[in-house]
């Protein structure tokens, strides 16, 4: 009963999963709302962190300050020192605490995440038309759902530590102007420099990590197409073609990636100038400073520890506003395939296929595929239910798509096909799919035991109802002979 409920549970969510929006912020704020109170949670934990990042210095500086100013026997000094030694490690203590809820909330939130992003696009993929499904490379699709996945859940990630190391800058930039303005201006120009750096680099690294993702997912395409092909690649000794081929994408990925790189790289040279400015200018300052008695030494400490604070969580926030804009280009990619929408889709009053005798009728349908010269044009016939009957014509005839639009693979340009009298696209597909069984002609297997291969048309079978399946259709002989 437990694992049902949550087999339901998931239902429900892909049911709603085929509504979802098709940009990435509107992907996002969808996931996020059914979990609202984790994520305020997070953000909670966040500015608690960033009250402990100024205050662990300051605590520092008291200490520091004290020892300085203390004037009496050395042996007494643990007194005039004590509380703020205690707070100091308390601070740590809560900051220790903080982040392991964190890591909680993560826990039960990130792999539900997942979990949905899953299950629902694999949904909404296997309602994609048969000519979608021919026309992109099923590593490609199976890549991109990935890839959703694991980046939705680094987005979340990532946005958590750039907010949380945003508020730690502005109180950090609050406890510097009560020391002295001098550096809290100091900090916020430098800021202001270090981020518009990052801006103007951001947008082409979001264009360019779209383009590795992408050529990542042609890739992936491409290797599966090979290997569940690799037959017919002996059959026509075409190893070296293949090889070749796979290169050349190798490659034409590889340059992507570096090109990437490379841009980053760029970005972060620039970082560096302007840390190696803001720290010369900070120890200069404080010079001066100092040696004008206007701070003290737990000052120049508490500022030099803050400013190098500063400036590593703001390259890491930096850094990880890089792999936020990658993270987002990776899921732009991975939308495609729910941006793009179902071709062939069930009406709104759609009603279970009902058949009585089995008589098909094709009423002037015409079809053909990609605007080119029709395949069926007022195309009349009718098969009588429980006759046997060939399709015999040339290769590109019409043969397989025949039957591919009676299965409903593709809507008709005009007509319509008639099962004992129902057309078939006012009734729901699953419906017509169950009524209609078919050997193609490329057989495959799926990567699971013969026994759920051969339950496949009905998942409820018993072992018995199998096993006598097997005998009808002349496989247990050779079932038997398996190892």
């Amino acid at each position: 009963m437990y694992i049902k409920s949550i087999i339901d549970q998931e239902q429900n969510k892909i049911t709603s999963m085929n509504k979802l929006p098709s940009s990435v912020s509107g992907f996002i704020w969808h996931l996020t709302k059914s979990h609202k109170r984790f994520f305020l949670g997070l953000l909670l934990i966040g500015l608690l962190w960033s009250i402990q990042f100024s205050g662990a210095p300051y605590l520092l500086k008291l200490i520091i300050d004290r020892i300085a100013d203390y004037q009496g026997d050395k042996a007494n000094i643990s007194e005039v020192i004590k509380i703020p030694i205690i707070l100091y490690i308390l601070s740590w203590v809560v900051m220790a605490l903080n982040f392991r809820i964190a890591d909680y909330i993560k826990l039960r939130v990130f792999p539900q995440i997942r979990s949905d992003i899953i299950n629902n696009m694999f949904s909404y993929v296997s309602r994609h038309s048969h000519r979608y499904l021919q026309n992109n490379f099923a590593g490609s699709i199976s890549n991109k759902i990935m890839d959703m996945a694991s980046s939705t859940a680094s987005i979340f990630t990532r946005l958590d530590e750039i907010i949380a190391n945003t508020f730690a800058f502005f109180i950090a930039l609050f406890a510097m102007y009560f020391v002295n303005p001098v550096f809290s201006l100091m900090l916020l120009i430098w800021c202001c420099l270090f981020m518009s750096i990052t801006l103007f680099f951001s947008k082409k690294t979001k264009f360019l990590s779209e383009v590795f993702s992408e050529s990542k997912s042609t890739l992936s395409g491409r290797i599966v197409d090979a290997v569940t092909n690799l037959t017919n690649i002996r059959l026509f000794a075409s190893n070296h073609f293949e090889n070749n081929r796979l290169n050349i994408t190798v490659a034409d990925s590889v340059t992507k990636d570096r090109d990437v790189q490379m841009y980053i790289l760029k970005m972060k040279i620039f970082w560096d100038v302007t840390f190696i400015i803001l720290l010369g200018s900070m120890l200069g300052a404080l010079v001066v400073l100092y040696s004008q008695n206007k701070i003290t030494v737990g000052d120049f400490t508490f500022i030099m520890t803050l400013a190098i604070n500063v400036f590593m969580h703001v390259w890491f926030m930096a850094g990880q506003f890089v792999q936020f804009a990658e993270e987002i280009g990776k899921c732009a990619q991975a939308l495609t395939i729910i941006s793009a929408p179902h071709e062939v889709v069930d009406k709104p009053d759609a009603r279970p296929l009902v058949v009585n005798k089995g008589n098909i009728t094709f009423e002037d349908v015409t079809f053909h595929y990609n605007h080119k010269h029709g395949l069926f044009r007022n195309k009349h016939v009718e098969i009588a239910g429980g006759s046997k009957v060939g399709l015999v014509g040339f290769s590109g005839s019409g043969k397989t798509t025949f039957v591919n639009l009676i299965l409903r693979f593709y809507d008709l340009e005009a007509g319509q096909i008639l099962i004992d009298n129902q057309d078939i696209a006012g009734v729901t597909q699953d419906s017509l799919h169950k009524q209609i069984s078919m050997i193609p002609q490329d057989t495959s297997l799926f990567h699971r035991t013969l026994m759920e291969n051969i339950a496949y048309g009905n998942t409820d079978a018993s072992h018995d109802e199998i096993i006598q399946a097997s005998k009808k259709s002349h496989c247990d002989e050779f079932i038997n002979k398996l190892p």
